[in-house]
């Protein structure tokens, strides 16, 4: 399996521009492991990349900071950085026919997630 590629949203940059250093630096590094290690479980397990809803996944950078990115072919496209309860929010407006993030598209068309950033 090729290295996956990855592409970042114009709002998962700014997100990750405003997390403190020490977390920049743990999205940083995991960014760096996920393209290769996805479908690889052995060497994904340390990511604990994880399916979320259709082709949407997360995962871990850090102890309290996920990622979302959503797979289209051999890319993976970085949508939202942020914890927990952040993703779950993301993903409330998202149902298994919707396609509201695409590539390069940033997560503010979600409605739970653009309330958190208004804040």
């Amino acid at each position: 399996m090729p290295p996956l590629g990855i592409e970042l949203s114009s709002r998962f940059k700014s997100q990750v521009r405003a997390l403190p250093a020490d977390r920049f630096g743990q999205v940083a590094q995991a960014m760096a492991q996920l393209s290769d290690a996805f479908g690889k479980p052995h060497l994904h397990s340390g990511l604990g990349i994880r399916r979320l809803k259709k082709n949407y996944y997360e995962f871990r950078a850090g102890r309290d900071t996920r990622v979302v990115f959503k797979l289209e072919g051999s890319t993976a496209t970085l949508v939202m950085a942020g914890n927990h309860d952040d993703v779950r929010r993301c993903l409330k407006p998202l149902s298994l026919d919707s396609d509201l993030v695409g590539p390069g598209v940033g997560v503010r068309q979600l409605r739970g997630w653009s309330k958190k950033a208004e804040s």
